[in-house]
């Protein structure tokens, strides 16, 4: 086997593993767009958990604060 001959086989391996390569690429970018859009479409309700959890937070922190004043809590 000549040089010649081993480069075309190593060029048409290379050609192989880069179809190979841009298919998967492809499938990828589909992966991400769709997962993009899912979260674009959950975004409202994404700020609402948000937005509930600092309410809570903000509510549990002033019942914490004021239990010692409330005679209705065990000490």
């Amino acid at each position: 086997m000549t040089n010649e001959e081993t480069l075309r086989e190593r060029v048409a391996k290379l050609e192989v593993q880069m179809a190979h390569f841009a298919a998967k690429l492809d499938d990828t970018h589909q992966k991400v767009e769709e997962m993009h859009a899912i979260l674009l479409q959950a975004k409202g309700a994404r700020l609402m958990v948000v937005g509930l959890a600092g309410i809570a937070g903000l509510a549990s922190g002033l019942l914490a604060k004021l239990a010692p004043w409330w005679d209705g809590w065990p000490r």
